[in-house]
């Protein structure tokens, strides 16, 4: 197949309604454009007074990372009016959770992951009870199936939760 002249790309572009994007199509243009992503870390003090974070693991056929453990994060999509709007899917989707907890903020940056790059915003979810997926570990015991560029947005976030 020859490749399509950016008009006529554009043309099909336009038959999508914005929003959820298929997973295809999605892949492609994350690929090709940094996208912004909230990136929620949920962190608490373990039994033996430890920092640990909450980790889930992507099912077994994403294209990416499959079957490795990750912090909740969505991207924003164009239907959002606000963040606010991404953290409510993070919130029920993800975390499973009817009563928000206030995130707080960490930083922004732009992190170049195998699926192409992306604008992080990163906040702790201070998490005091127990999940009803996904599994704690210590940060200092991180999952050798981490997908390795949150490694370094775990330790900062945690750094800063440490001072809270």
């Amino acid at each position: 197949m020859d490749r399509l002249e950016p008009t006529e790309l554009a043309a099909e572009l336009d038959k999508y309604d914005p929003g959820y994007l298929p997973e295809p199509l999605f892949l492609s243009i994350i690929r090709l454009a940094v996208l912004t992503a909230i990136e929620f870390i949920p962190l608490r003090k373990g039994p033996n007074g430890a920092i640990q974070v909450l980790l889930f693991k992507r099912p077994a056929e994403d294209p990416i990372w499959p079957n490795m453990s990750h912090t909740p994060g969505t991207v924003v999509r164009p239907t959002d009016a606000t963040f606010e709007d991404a953290f409510v899917r993070l919130f029920q989707d993800e975390l499973h959770m009817d009563n928000p907890i206030e995130p707080i903020f960490v930083k922004t940056e732009i992190i170049q992951y195998k699926r192409g790059a992306g604008t992080a915003i990163e906040y702790i979810i201070p998490f005091n009870q127990e999940p009803s997926e996904g599994i704690f570990y210590d940060i200092d015991n991180l999952p050798l199936d981490l997908i390795q560029e949150q490694k370094p947005m775990i330790i900062s976030a945690a750094e800063k939760f440490s001072m809270l």
